[in-house]
């Protein structure tokens, strides 16, 4: 018979316990932890995700990850780790996974330990390992060559890296990639600076083709991105800095794939990977000194010539003197060339227009010269002959263009009339004595010139008040009216509040560009009547090409929305002038109140 003593009660507790206890202590140690990163072994600028996973049977509270604020030779692209769960079950036991995603550029080279991780799961701290990750400068890897050469880097090519003050230099940002990747989508900066040079787009626009290279004993496919025409302003040594491109790339499923090109395909391991190029110091000659010619500040390959339209005119009527400049260079920022006129000459305020040709191979064109002169008195002038000269890079030395002597005949105006003074002789005696002069016809008081004036200025008041109240009146009844009228003072003050936020030492440069662009959109929909809200720039540059819209004006617009637009939505925004930019948008401003 068994015994019910107090030994009984005790055995039971015991094993009371250990059922409570035990299957507690076995699912708290059945959760693990546990941190790894997508690659450990990385290019600067490629992308890398630490993921973070609790994988457990039974657990429901989980707190997030403590992430470091800043790690070593990587920099955090996630404002919010991305979670996800998964659910597997193994020789019928059912497991759960939940995951944390950081996603990171890695910026310098170098080998790094990411810490350990803490998190907390259903009230119980877990630590990770840490994890070594080393990053591989992509350009030093590039320059060396060999099977160290990264499979896909950028670079910042110039036609020329001792080039004189004026001198076109063609800045091509190539993409570097081996087969068998394929390039689904690229998007680059314009944000890279160019202190010291005048900076002009020369892309037509078109899909990059790519071109099979040879580059350290590798073979490549070249794709040229971007295209610019840089002209030096100054002499000395000039930076140039660092470009980025984020491309997405793929590995393609089949090498030989007829179907495959550069921005197409099927493929597999789809990523996205961010590109710098390694800033560039270019050392900038001065110009030799041109002694006693004729310089017009010109540097390239040109031709010159002059004319007069017309030849032959009547005194007092106006011709031209036409001087046209071609070729290859600084067009846009050549002089004005002067010449020896006549005395006899009015000449007026001269006209330039420009013609520019943007090309793979640079910006040419056409700019003209002209003056605008009257010559009141008949007779034959002559303009003497000039030579113009201009600096060719190319030859390292000064050419000249000789503008021969033109004679222009002023033939007198039949139409004037001509005044003939006879002389006479006026027969007059000597006064002799005292002489006192008289008027012999009184003022009369509608003489007076006080009197006009005072009964001018009441009318002209009382014509300003009914005028000022009509005014006032319109501005209350009528919306779209008092909405155009107000338009440049809106402006004005988006326009200063942008102004303030660029000047700041930490200036947001996403804020205020999209400052200027709602400035944009606000004046030019202002100006139309037309609703501000609901546009896009494909939309605001049709109304500004309704209206005939200056075509200059309308492409610098062009320009600053799309510049506008690309920074907004850049995942990595680098500094630049935004002073410049504002005082820009400010002039193009100007010019819609004038047009619209």
């Amino acid at each position: 018979m068994p015994k019910t003593g107090k030994m009984s009660i005790l055995y039971r507790a015991i094993l009371l316990i250990f059922a409570l206890v035990i299957p507690l202590h076995l699912s708290a140690n059945d959760i693990r932890v546990e941190a790894s990163f997508s690659e450990t072994q990385v290019f600067t600028g490629e992308r890398v995700v630490l993921k973070i996973e609790i994988r457990g049977n039974d657990f429901r509270n989980v707190t997030r990850p403590e992430i470091p604020a800043s790690v070593p030779g990587l920099r955090s692209v996630s404002v919010q780790p991305s979670t996800s769960t998964q659910y597997s079950i193994v020789n019928g036991v059912a497991t759960r996974t939940y995951s944390f995603s950081y996603t990171y550029v890695a910026e310098s080279a170098g080998t790094f330990q990411f810490p350990a991780v803490n998190l907390n799961v259903d009230g119980i701290s877990y630590n990770t390992e840490p994890i070594r990750i080393s990053v591989i400068n992509r350009s030093d890897a590039a320059r060396q060559g060999g099977s160290g050469q990264p499979e896909i880097f950028v670079k910042l090519e110039l036609s020329d890296e001792n080039p004189v003050v004026g001198q076109q230099v063609i800045a091509e940002l190539a993409l570097y990639f081996k087969d068998p990747l394929e390039v689904v989508s690229y998007q680059t900066s314009n944000t890279w600076s160019t202190d010291g040079f005048w900076k002009e787009a020369i892309t037509d626009g078109s899909t990059p083709r790519a071109e099979s290279v040879i580059l350290g004993g590798e073979r490549y496919r070249k794709a040229v991105l971007l295209r610019h025409a840089l002209f030096a302003s100054r002499s000395g040594n000039l930076d140039i800095g660092a470009a980025t491109v984020t491309t997405t790339i793929r590995t393609a499923s089949r090498q030989s794939d007829p179907f495959s090109s550069f921005f197409g395909g099927f493929g597999t391991n789809q990523r996205t990977v961010e590109l710098k190029t390694e800033p560039i110091s270019v050392n900038v000659r001065a110009l030799p000194a041109a002694g006693d010619r004729n310089t017009i500040g010109a540097v390239g390959t040109f031709s010159i010539t002059r004319r007069i339209s017309p030849a032959q005119i009547s005194a007092g009527e106006a011709l031209e003197i036409i001087t046209e400049v071609r070729g290859t260079g600084n067009l846009a920022l050549i002089n004005k060339p002067t010449y020896q006129l006549p005395e006899s000459f009015e000449v007026f305020q001269p006209q330039e227009t420009i013609n520019l040709n943007r090309t793979d191979a640079g910006i040419s064109g056409v700019r003209t010269f002209r003056d605008i002169v009257i010559v009141r008195r008949p007779g034959s002038y002559q303009i003497p002959e000039e030579e113009i000269s201009w600096f060719d890079p190319e030859r390292r030395r000064y050419a000249s263009a000789r503008l021969s002597a033109q004679t222009i005949q002023v033939i007198a105006d039949a139409n004037a009339v001509a005044g003939i003074t006879q002389q006479r002789t006026l027969t007059t005696n000597p006064v002799i004595g005292v002489v006192k002069w008289s008027s012999t016809r009184q003022n009369h008081i509608l003489t007076h010139w006080w009197l006009y004036v005072g009964l001018l200025l009441p009318a002209l008041f009382i014509a300003y008040a009914w005028r000022k109240k009509q005014e006032d009146e319109k501005l209350r009844s009528d919306f779209n009216y008092a909405r155009r009228l107000k338009a440049p003072e809106v402006a004005e003050k988006r326009l200063n509040e942008a102004q303030t936020l660029a000047e700041a030492p930490n200036a947001d440069v996403k804020t205020v560009m999209s400052l200027l662009q709602t400035t944009l959109y606000g004046i030019i929909t202002d100006r139309l009547s037309i609703k501000e809200a609901g546009h896009s720039d494909e939309n605001i540059l049709e109304l500004l090409r309704e209206k005939d819209f200056p075509a200059t004006e309308y492409r610098e617009i062009e320009k600053l929305l799309k510049k506008c637009s690309t920074i907004r939505f850049a995942p990595v925004i680098a500094r630049e002038n935004l002073t410049y930019e504002v005082e820009k948008t400010r002039g193009l401003v100007q010019k819609i109140v004038e047009v619209l």
